[in-house]
C-alpha cells in the first residue's frame, strides 16, 4: 500500500502529505472566495468537454443554450446569487419569448450543469439548486401543426401582396422558404443557410435539395446541421415552380451558385410567418410548425 500510494501521488513522507493537504485546503478556501460569473462556468465545462472528448454537436449545443440564457442573464451574473425566484423567473421569461417545452427543458439542464460543474470545483461553497425546486416543464407536448387549409391562406397571401425593400419585392422568396418548410420538413436554420448550389436538376426534369449545413443567427455564420448529418430531399412541383425563376433572375444579375438564397436570420423569417399569419386570420405560427 505504501509503494503504490508513492507510485499515485507522488508523495514520499508522511510529512510531506501533511504539506500538500494544508495547501490543498488553502487553495479550496482561495476558490471559495472568487466569484464565479456564468461565463466562466461555461469556460470551465468547454475545457472539460474538450478534455474529455464530447462531440462538437455537443459542445455547439451547450453553447447556444449558454446564449439563450444570456439573452435575459449577464454573462457576468455570480452564480453565489442565484435563487429560487430568478431562476423561476428566467424559466418564465424564456416561456414567454416563445420557447418550446423542449428547448426549455435543454436551457434548465445547460443551467444546472454548469452550476453543479463549479460547485464540484469548489468554486462555490454551495449549489443554489439545492434548496430550489425544479420548474416544472413538459418537453414531449404535442407539436403545433398546421393544417393544408391554413398552409394555402398564408401561400395566398405571399403570392397577392409584396414587400418591397431596397427597390425589390421580397415575398416572392418568403412564398419560397414557406413551401420549403412545408414540403421538405427541413429546419428553418437549414433553409436560410441554402444556397444556390444546393438545388440540383435530376434526369427526369425534377429537382432535390442538399441539406449539409445550417445557419446561426448568433455567430452570423453557416454550421453543420444539428444532428451532424446530411441528407437529399427531393423536390414537389409548388416548390420547383418558385425556385426556377428565382435562380433565374439571380444569375441574370452575374450572381453565383455559392451565394445564399435567404439573406435573412432566424427572427426575421418568424416576424414575416407570424405578419401572414394575422393578415390571413389564423393562430401565429413559427418555422417549427
Amino acid at each position: 500500500k505504501k509503494r503504490r500510494a508513492k507510485w499515485v501521488y507522488g508523495i514520499n513522507s508522511y510529512s510531506e502529505a501533511v504539506t500538500t493537504l494544508a495547501n490543498l485546503r488553502i487553495a479550496r478556501e482561495r476558490n471559495y472566495s472568487e466569484d464565479i460569473t456564468l461565463e466562466k462556468a461555461l469556460d470551465l465545462w468547454i475545457h472539460k468537454a474538450e478534455a474529455n472528448g464530447f462531440s462538437q454537436t455537443t459542445i455547439r449545443n451547450t453553447q447556444q443554450q449558454y446564449h439563450m440564457i444570456t439573452k435575459f442573464w449577464s454573462p457576468d451574473a455570480k452564480l453565489r446569487y442565484i435563487t429560487e425566484d430568478n431562476y423561476l423567473e428566467l424559466i418564465s421569461r424564456c416561456r414567454a419569448y416563445g420557447y418550446s417545452e423542449e428547448t426549455l427543458h435543454n436551457i434548465n439542464a445547460c443551467l444546472r450543469k454548469l452550476v453543479k460543474l463549479a460547485y464540484r470545483n469548489r468554486l462555490i461553497k454551495e449549489n443554489p439548486f439545492d434548496y430550489c425546486d425544479n420548474a416544472r416543464i413538459q418537453p414531449k407536448t404535442i407539436k403545433t401543426v398546421i393544417t393544408y387549409e391554413e398552409y394555402l391562406k398564408l401561400d395566398q397571401y405571399f403570392a397577392e401582396n409584396s414587400f418591397i425593400r431596397l427597390g425589390k419585392d421580397c415575398y416572392p422568396k418568403y412564398r419560397l422558404l414557406l413551401r420549403l418548410l412545408y414540403w421538405t420538413g427541413m429546419r428553418i436554420g437549414e433553409v436560410i443557410a441554402l444556397v444556390y448550389g444546393d438545388f440540383e436538376e435530376l434526369c427526369n426534369g425534377k429537382m432535390k435539395v442538399s441539406v449539409t449545413k445550417s445557419y446561426s443567427s448568433t455567430y452570423k455564420l453557416k454550421k453543420g446541421t444539428k444532428n451532424d448529418k446530411t441528407r437529399k430531399i427531393p423536390l414537389p412541383k409548388d416548390v420547383t415552380d418558385l425556385y426556377l425563376p428565382l435562380l433565374e433572375e439571380h444569375l441574370k444579375r452575374d450572381g453565383n451558385c455559392e451565394e445564399r438564397l435567404f439573406t435573412w436570420d432566424h427572427g426575421v423569417c418568424t416576424v414575416m410567418i407570424k405578419k401572414a399569419c394575422r393578415q390571413v386570420g389564423i393562430p401565429e405560427y413559427n418555422c417549427h410548425s
